[in-house]
């Protein structure tokens, strides 16, 4: 009897244990899905020959903290303004306000912030909701010739996802550019970075002497003439 009820309560305790697995899978899978559309955007980075770390996000704002020249390419411009800054956020937006406050912090040190962006009605208004939110102090604002935007024509904007540069005078540059990830979006923890190859930095680099573009940039003073 004793027998019966051990076998009983094993299989009652491994139907669970398989129950939560299977549930728990078809939740990955689901999420997995969700993100189908990135799946060869992940292909395309990973199958690059020579990438040489993956980074969380806390470690990129390591790496972001010692570097003097900040170049950032994205879509969009809502990982550097917090969520309650910004008007009319778009359906599924993905890390926003993520790295928003180290942006701020890092202006009064002088850091300088340069950003290529899809040139649309949206990034126009998140460069605007950008500098209201980065220079509502006058401590700020000493620093406003050192944050630039370049917008690109939507065409010739070419990124899967998201890419930093970073430099210093120190050691040499290094790029990283954004993993969608499968967890929880706005999970710091849950994004990462793969580090891109020195042949791919100096063809960032190329690339950013290419766009710079001065019919296409846009600066503080731009801002306060049309605030």
């Amino acid at each position: 009897m004793i027998w019966v009820v051990l076998i009983i309560s094993i299989t009652t305790i491994l139907f669970h244990v398989l129950y939560d697995k299977i549930s728990n899978t078809n939740f990955a899978i689901k999420k997995y899905l969700q993100y189908d559309e990135h799946l060869n955007i992940i292909d395309k980075i990973m199958s690059c020959k020579g990438f040489h770390l993956i980074l969380k996000a806390s470690e990129l704002e390591k790496i972001e903290n010692q570097s003097e020249e900040i170049y950032v390419f994205t879509e969009n411009l809502i990982t550097d303004i917090p969520k309650e800054k910004i008007n009319n956020i778009e359906k599924n937006s993905e890390n926003i306000g993520l790295f928003a406050q180290i942006v701020s912090t890092n202006i009064p040190k002088g850091k300088k912030y340069t950003y290529f962006l899809k040139d649309n009605k949206k990034n126009r208004e998140y460069v605007k909701e950008y500098y209201a939110y980065h220079f509502s102090s006058e401590e700020n604002k000493m620093y406003s010739k050192n944050i630039i935007f370049y917008f690109v024509k939507e065409s010739e904007f070419t990124f899967f996802t998201e890419l930093y540069l970073y430099k210093d005078d120190i050691v040499h540059d290094k790029a990283f550019e954004w993993l969608p990830s499968i967890g929880e979006i706005n999970d710091a923890d849950k994004q990462f970075y793969l580090e891109l190859s020195s042949e791919q930095v100096e063809n960032i680099n190329e690339i950013i002497i290419e766009l710079k573009n001065p019919i296409m940039k846009f600066t503080y003073n731009d801002y306060e003439e049309i605030a």
